[in-house]
């Protein structure tokens, strides 16, 4: 597997770990009450065990990109995800752990470029990980420095009422957050505000985040989009890293 497809899956991670019908008329400017919804949403996503369904686009180029989708799970700052993708017209499956700044990684793919008895590859190089997991309750914090919430007003998603509410963050405050000062660097220190698009069920817990990344040409152009759906709340979830006995170093991908 190129190490650039390693990239984008790891670089989605790192962007977290909410039909139509129905609607109120309620949008519009969003109140000091729909932040602190949005915000309490997104700490209750990072305190309990939660699976969810992801799907994910990377477009560098604004060209031929690399889409992945696949179910992950997620406590806090850890996470785990199995994602498929089309590469050279072979379906290609990838699972990553990712425990803040360090993630494990394993495919079919690495086969050959493992020594025998290995089965996953640990890295902790921000060029790969993208410089950590991004919990939903940093995002939180972040939204609320921001301090503007847009309430889009009621939806339905799966037969159920969800209150769709939309924010920003800037990405060199994700970089500054995620101790990945690079990201912003990168972009030839453009900096760009990303949306942030949360859909709250009548739990008052997410049932949909939606987030796409529009980079400006001066920094190279392209798209990125994290879509996650499917929450489901306080369920078992496996999240500790492999055997230490079965993991080697990310220099097998150089």
């Amino acid at each position: 597997m190129p190490r650039a497809a390693v990239w984008g899956v790891l670089v989605a991670l790192a962007l977290p770990a909410f039909g139509c019908g129905d609607d109120d008329g309620g949008g519009g400017e969003g109140s000091s009450k729909e932040l602190d919804q949005l915000v309490a949403a997104m700490e209750a996503v990072t305190g309990t065990p939660t699976r969810i369904q992801f799907e994910m686009r990377a477009d560098p180029d604004r060209g031929a990109g690399l889409e992945m989708s696949g179910p992950g799970e997620m406590l806090g700052n850890r996470a785990r995800m199995r994602l498929r993708y089309e590469e050279a017209g072979e379906t290609v499956v990838i699972e990553v752990i990712q425990h803040e700044d360090v993630a494990w990684l394993r495919s079919a793919s690495f086969e050959g470029l493992l020594p025998a008895g290995k089965s996953w590859i640990r890295s902790s190089d921000p060029a790969i990980i993208g410089g950590g997991t991004l919990t939903p309750a940093q995002y939180g914090d972040l939204i609320r420095e921001k301090g503007q919430v847009e309430d889009l007003g009621r939806e339905r998603l799966d037969g159920s009422p969800a209150r769709h509410l939309r924010a920003t963050v800037d990405m060199s405050d994700l970089g500054e957050t995620a101790g990945a000062a690079g990201v912003l660097r990168a972009m030839g220190g453009t900096d760009i505000e990303i949306p942030v698009d949360v859909w709250i069920g009548p739990d008052d817990r997410p049932v949909r985040i939606y987030m796409e990344i529009e980079v400006p040409d001066q920094a190279g152009g392209g798209q990125a989009m994290v879509d996650m759906t499917d929450f489901e709340y306080d369920v078992p979830v496996d999240l500790a890293p492999p055997p230490a006995d079965t993991v080697t170093d990310d220099s097998v991908l150089e």
